[in-house]
């Protein structure tokens, strides 16, 4: 959390949209780690009356709600389509796209950082 904080400081003083961004990385792997750590700790108790078999489950739980983290971030895609396809190429569309991974949270940084750019 602190890196996060001095690195958005950071960002935000210089005008750097690479450092700000950086920063909500540092941020989304801060809060899925939580999430991860939390999912151990509840699965390493003990069985009980209404767990007679343990709670070994919540581990997958944990990678599930990591998983959505992941998804709800990067799943939008819109940017993708209104790609150009390279030279001599050809449109590529959703996972076939090597760009598409990471393209909306720095278009959605990049717009709301420097106001009027678009």
């Amino acid at each position: 959390m602190l890196l996060f904080v001095g690195k958005f400081l950071l960002g935000t003083l210089t005008g750097s949209v690479a450092i700000t961004a950086d920063a909500v990385n540092n941020l989304s792997d801060a809060s899925s780690s939580v999430v991860t750590l939390l999912g151990f700790r509840l699965a390493a108790k003990p069985a009980d009356a209404g767990h007679p078999f343990g709670h070994h489950r919540i581990e997958y739980l944990a990678g599930l709600a990591v998983a959505a983290m992941i998804l709800l971030i990067g799943a939008d895609g819109k940017d993708v389509h209104r790609q150009d396809p390279p030279p001599g190429g050809r449109r590529m569309y959703g996972s076939d796209d090597p760009r598409a991974v990471g393209i909306d949270p720095g278009e959605a940084l990049a717009g709301t950082l420097q106001p009027g750019t678009r």
